[in-house]
């Protein structure tokens, strides 16, 4: 049976956590992230690796195929300059997973909206699962839990802030600043 890994701090990438969705033509909807961690964790990157094959190892034995498709990427090769000095994966679930902070407790949606992001400082919960589909044979992660760490500069993306784009916040023209009349203007 495959064991779950639990990485050490690692960094979100498109992640797709806060309701289930359907993407890339996908039938069943489900939640996501790609996972990036780097390559100085060698006790994670290790643990994951032997996850991919023992997860190989239940479903095939010896006679692993040789096409095998392989969850964990170098960063170093891929599209994405943050990307670089990672080892990568993605990992999934048809169902909502916990999120949870430092302190053990869950998040609610609003928050998820909040502190999740590309580019988060998080641990990642998986387990390594081997597949077949359609002549394509694999290992892929399932997600299990999420634990954000905080920190991590936003990357990818995602929603600016509206301070970012509009400066500080000043009085709105329909609201009275605090040390106005706001009956001032009756008649």
């Amino acid at each position: 049976m495959s064991v779950n890994v639990t990485t050490g701090p690692a960094t979100l990438s498109w992640p797709h956590l806060a309701e289930l969705e359907a993407r890339n033509g996908n039938s069943k909807p489900k939640v996501s992230t790609a996972v990036m961690v780097p390559k100085s964790d060698t006790t994670t990157i290790e643990a994951l690796k032997a996850a991919v094959r023992e997860a190989a190892a239940e479903k095939w034995g010896t006679k692993v195929p040789k096409s095998l498709r392989t969850p964990l990427k170098d960063g170093d090769n891929s599209d994405y300059e943050e990307q670089a000095g990672h080892v990568t994966f993605n990992a999934s679930s048809i169902r909502r997973v916990p999120i949870v902070g430092t302190d053990l407790l869950p998040f609610s949606d609003e928050r998820i909206a909040e502190e999740v992001y590309g580019g988060q400082k998080a641990r990642v919960a998986v387990r390594a699962f081997a597949y077949e589909v359609d002549g394509s044979k694999g290992v892929s992660f399932g997600l299990q839990m999420v634990q954000v760490l905080g920190g991590g500069e936003r990357f990818g993306g995602g929603a600016a802030s509206a301070e970012s784009l509009f400066g500080p916040a000043q009085p709105s023209a329909s609201q009275p600043a605090a040390d106005e009349d706001p009956l001032a203007g009756l008649m």
